[in-house]
C-alpha cells in the first residue's frame, strides 16, 4: 500500500507540473501573438505630440534649471536681501502678542545646534550664523556644529566668526540625516537643535523651543516658519506665518492647523 501512495503522489506532482508547463507556454505565445500585433500598427499621433512653449513658458523652465543647481550657484536673489555681505538684517519681530507675554524658566538647558549643508552657498551659511549669534541668549547657546556634506571647496575659516563655532567634515556624501547624526553624536549640551544652512532666526526664537523640552524632556518642539521670499520678485520680504499647531492625520503625514485664538 505504501509503494502504491508513493507512485500515485509521483504521478499526480508530474501532472501538476506538466499542467504549469502548458500554462506557462499558452502566456508566451499570447504575449508574442500580441507584441507582433502592436508593431504593425501605426503610433497615435496624441502620443508623440510635442508641447511647443511660448517665450513666458521658456523663461519659466529656464529658471527652474537654475533653482536645481542649488543655492550655491543661484543665490544672488536671497544675497541681496542684505545691505552688506555677512551682516544680518532688520527683520519684522513676527511673534504672535500672546506669545511675547510668555514668561520662561530661569535656568532653560543649554542648546547645541548641528547645521548640515551640502552644495550650499557659503555667503548664505555665514548670514545664517551672523543671526543665531546676534539672536541667541549666549548663555543659551553652547556650539553651533556645521556638518559639511562632502563639499569640495569649503573652506573652515570662512565660517568660523566665532569660537562656538565647530566643523565636522564627512569623507564622503551621506545624506542629510546621516549627516545629522553624525552632528547630534558630538553635542556636549542637552538639547539639540536641527537648523538649515539658509535661514534666518527671529527674536526670541530659541527660548519657547528649550522651555517645551525643560517642561517634559520627550518632547520634540517644533518652531513656526515664516517665509522668506526667494525669487527676488518682491525683494526678498519677511512674510510672517499665521500661528497654527501641528500634528500628523491618518497617514502620519504632517499638517497644521491655524489657531486663531491659541492660549500659550
Amino acid at each position: 500500500v505504501s509503494t502504491q501512495s508513493t507512485g500515485a503522489s509521483s504521478i499526480q506532482t508530474m501532472n501538476s507540473r506538466f499542467v504549469v508547463l502548458i500554462i506557462i507556454a499558452q502566456s508566451l505565445v499570447i504575449f508574442l501573438l500580441f507584441s507582433t500585433y502592436r508593431s504593425k500598427q501605426t503610433p497615435k499621433e496624441t502620443l508623440v505630440t510635442r508641447v511647443q512653449l511660448n517665450p513666458l513658458d521658456e523663461e519659466v523652465v529656464e529658471e527652474l534649471k537654475l533653482r536645481d543647481l542649488g543655492f550655491v550657484k543661484n543665490s544672488e536673489n536671497l544675497i541681496r536681501l542684505y545691505q552688506s555681505k555677512f551682516k544680518t538684517r532688520d527683520i519684522p519681530d513676527t511673534r504672535d502678542p500672546q506669545c511675547k507675554k510668555q514668561v520662561f524658566n530661569s535656568n532653560l538647558p543649554k542648546a547645541s545646534i548641528v547645521i548640515p549643508f551640502h552644495s550650499e552657498s557659503k555667503d548664505l551659511l555665514v548670514v545664517t550664523l551672523k543671526t543665531i549669534l546676534e539672536r541667541t541668549p549666549p548663555h543659551l547657546l553652547q556650539e553651533i556644529i556645521l556638518v559639511d556634506d562632502l563639499n569640495p571647496e569649503f573652506v573652515d575659516s570662512e565660517v568660523l566668526i566665532d569660537p562656538k563655532i565647530r566643523v565636522i567634515h564627512n569623507e564622503k556624501r551621506e545624506g542629510l540625516i546621516r549627516a545629522k547624526i553624525f552632528g547630534a553624536d558630538i553635542v556636549t549640551a542637552p538639547v539639540i537643535v536641527f537648523l538649515e544652512a539658509h535661514c534666518e532666526v527671529n527674536q526670541q526664537w530659541l527660548e519657547p523651543l528649550l522651555q517645551v523640552v525643560s517642561d517634559d524632556y520627550k518632547a520634540v518642539p517644533i518652531p513656526i516658519l515664516d517665509i522668506i521670499d526667494d525669487t527676488g520678485k518682491i525683494g526678498g520680504e519677511y512674510q510672517e506665518a499665521p500661528l497654527n499647531r501641528g500634528g500628523f492625520d491618518a497617514n502620519m503625514g504632517r499638517s497644521r492647523c491655524v489657531m486663531e485664538d491659541l492660549a500659550v
